[in-house]
């Protein structure tokens, strides 16, 4: 972030915008294993939060502007508009 914020100026805004549920994900939790959700972890909360942690004094420095939701403003990956999760009563 410094590297960029010192190569254009200035930051005015950042996005989250990465995020995936792996091919072979299992379709319900009961039949997952917590050890492979960890690089999904990773990248779906950890990684906006490390965008937050290193965008936010920068935003803070220009008057970035901040949407009604918390500056960065996440976004969803396609899967979240065609999920494959299934529930069961």
């Amino acid at each position: 972030m410094t590297r960029t914020v010192a190569h254009f100026g200035a930051l005015h805004a950042a996005v989250a915008n990465a995020g995936f549920i792996p091919a072979d994900h299992p379709r319900t939790i009961a039949d997952g294993d917590p050890e492979l959700w960890a690089p999904m972890v990773l990248t779906n909360v950890l990684g906006p939060a490390l965008l937050a942690n290193a965008a936010l004094p920068h935003l803070e420095t220009t008057g970035g502007r901040r949407p009604p939701s918390p500056s960065p403003r996440p976004s969803a990956s396609p899967s979240a508009s065609r999920p494959t999760w299934t529930s069961t009563p």
